[in-house]
């Protein structure tokens, strides 16, 4: 296992939480807590900052029967776009992509 700084950990965290959102497109926090192991508390500060940068938002899960309606995570696909450029020695190619 690789150690390091607080702020080292952090990002890793928060790699992981980004993946398990993009890869479950709608999830709460209690979920992405079960499956990247870990803590609930973690969890929830790291999805405040991603909420405050605009990366996620959030929304109610409306067929929800039994108890207190989970708020539902998911990547902001207006949060930003990718540029991709390849440059050759005769020519120039770009890509532009949003989410």
């Amino acid at each position: 296992m690789v150690t390091g700084d607080a702020t080292y950990l952090k990002k890793v965290n928060r790699d992981r939480i980004l993946h398990t959102i993009l890869t479950n497109e709608k999830i709460s926090r209690a979920e992405i807590s079960k499956l990247t192991k870990l803590n609930k508390a973690t969890v929830s500060s790291q999805v405040a900052e991603l909420l405050e940068k605009k990366l996620v938002v959030e929304s109610s899960q409306d067929h929800f029967k039994v108890g207190r309606k989970p708020i539902m995570v998911s990547i902001n696909r207006k949060a930003g776009y990718v540029l991709g450029i390849d440059v050759d020695q005769d020519s120039m190619i770009t890509t532009l992509a949003d989410a």
